[in-house]
């Protein structure tokens, strides 16, 4: 048994680390955590424009095809 604060999702997840990847998205500088089949999910915007961040499209979680 283990007491710990930290989530059991955190001392159990595999050692694999999610494959992050910076791209230009629709003219936009995003972070994705890519996926195998040519997609990934936006986790990060990088952008001056406030407008941006309140654009669907970049949404976070939001599925992108990236190839």
């Amino acid at each position: 048994m283990i007491w710990s604060i930290i989530p059991e999702d955190v001392i159990f997840a595999s050692q694999q680390q999610p494959d992050y990847r910076q791209i230009t998205y629709l003219g936009r500088q995003v972070t994705v955590i890519a996926d195998d089949q040519g997609g990934g999910e936006i986790v990060a915007l990088v952008s001056s424009n406030p407008a941006d961040y309140l654009d669907q499209r970049f949404a976070l979680g939001s599925k992108i095809k990236i190839n």
